[in-house]
């Protein structure tokens, strides 16, 4: 009978919605959840925990078999923010064709020299939207791939080393699994950091207080005062070494690649052989091997994020699409009043309509371009961690039992608990 059978698992007894934090938006800055005001959700296992802190996924959702409602839905649509130019072009439009009616002043041009501005300006607007496009499912790929590899490095710890039930056993995976989640939580926080730069990633609420000290005085931020020297700034402070300063963004993208080595150096602690026993590891160099190039894998989804934060669309690009684009779209009333109208309605609606295509496709592209946030189109980032967060769980607490799955749920709410006591700066 295997470890698995062991347990007992019977997911009827436990309820594993009060190890999930908040899944609120609106919450991303506080902590998971407090685990202690749901402490008799275990010991009742008919109570279903419904205190409005847990949510679904965020995702902007929409009937595609209705036409009427995906033409009609504003929530995630940039109608509100295309309308005031269409707006405002038929306003232009408007007074153009009123002002030649009647005789005060003829403002049109040929619309020839129009049309060939045209081929640059769809060009550059397509153009941008392709790469932003691109860029935009590269993004989901990288983040889908730092997902897979949490969950499967915790299941490759439990499942290679379930033979070995005892409490040392049991201590090294739940220290693997917490810093499998500490990374991918930090990781969250490095992505959202430009959008939402109250939630320092070496200063999360999960992180314990030595991993935080830890962090803290390995980035260099913030940088030191005109009058300080590093032994006076702080001792903790890595400032012996030669290098430049570095931007906040610059230091929190730094933080993931500390703690891959400190999950490295977890899943290598066991090789002292007091967490272990001996012939757990049946090849021990291939298994090592094998989850070390796991967290590889989620460096590499990681480093692929990174470059893309790092080389946004190149600025003499969207320079020269936006110039052309509104440079186009506000001459284009003067060309097609050019023509004859006998009622200014087909001309309006025209007018509205190519203003809408080519300004709507430009706020798509700015929409795309910043894809980590609370903006309807953004990924929930955090959402979807949360959900791996309560896999790793379920993997500890299939292999563990309950206690060890709550104590590592414990050990992540912890700090939130203590957290308002501790200054920005660290204890």
């Amino acid at each position: 009978m295997t470890s698995l059978q062991h347990s007992h698992v019977d997911p009827h007894h436990f309820d594993f919605q009060q190890l999930l934090g908040s899944h609120d938006p609106g919450r991303r800055n506080e902590a998971m959840v407090n685990v202690d005001r749901d402490e008799d959700s275990i010991a009742n296992p008919d109570r279903h925990v419904n205190n409005g802190d847990a949510a679904p996924v965020r995702q902007l959702e929409w009937d595609d078999r209705s036409h009427w409602k995906v033409l009609t839905q504003i929530h995630g649509s940039v109608w509100p923010r295309v309308l005031p130019f269409c707006a405002l072009n038929v306003c232009l439009t408007y007074a153009i064709y009123l002002l030649k009616q009647r005789n005060v002043i003829d403002l049109t041009s040929s619309p020839s020299g129009h049309k060939y501005m045209a081929i640059m300006m769809s060009f550059l607007v397509v153009t941008r939207v392709k790469i932003t496009y691109d860029n935009y499912m590269a993004n989901s790929r990288h983040l889908g791939a730092l997902y897979k590899q949490c969950r499967e490095l915790v299941q490759y710890v439990c499942v290679l080393t379930m033979t070995d039930t005892s409490t040392r056993a049991k201590e090294w995976r739940n220290s693997v699994a917490y810093r499998t989640i500490i990374l991918l939580r930090v990781t969250m926080a490095v992505l959202e950091y430009p959008t939402n730069p109250s939630v320092e990633p070496w200063n999360v609420p999960e992180l314990a207080y030595e991993d935080r000290d830890d962090l803290q005085h390995l980035v260099m931020w913030p940088p030191l005062h005109a009058n300080e020297s590093p032994q006076t700034r702080s001792p903790r402070r890595f400032r012996q070494l030669p290098m430049r300063e570095r931007t906040v963004l610059e230091e929190a993208c730094r933080v993931p690649i500390l703690l891959a080595y400190s999950l490295r150096v977890e899943l290598m602690k066991q090789r002292d052989g007091t967490w272990l026993r001996k012939d757990v590891l049946r090849h021990p160099c291939n298994e090592e091997m094998r989850m070390l190039d796991i967290v590889g894998d989620y460096i590499k989804a990681y480093s692929g994020l990174q470059k893309l934060m790092a080389t946004p669309l190149p600025f003499p690009l969207v320079q020269m699409t936006k110039t052309f684009l509104f440079v186009w779209i506000f001459s284009l009333p003067f060309c097609l009043c050019h023509d004859s109208y006998s009622q200014p309605f087909t001309l309006l609606t025209i007018i509205f309509l190519i203003t809408f295509g080519f300004v709507g496709l430009e706020m798509v592209a700015m929409e795309l371009s910043d894809c980590f946030g609370d903006d309807p189109s953004d990924f929930d980032d955090l959402g979807h961690a949360q959900m791996c967060f309560e896999d790793i769980y379920i993997s500890i607490y299939k292999l563990d039992g309950e206690p060890w799955a709550r104590k590592l749920r414990t050990r992540l709410s912890k700090p939130t608990q203590e957290s308002q006591s501790v200054p920005p700066g660290g204890p």
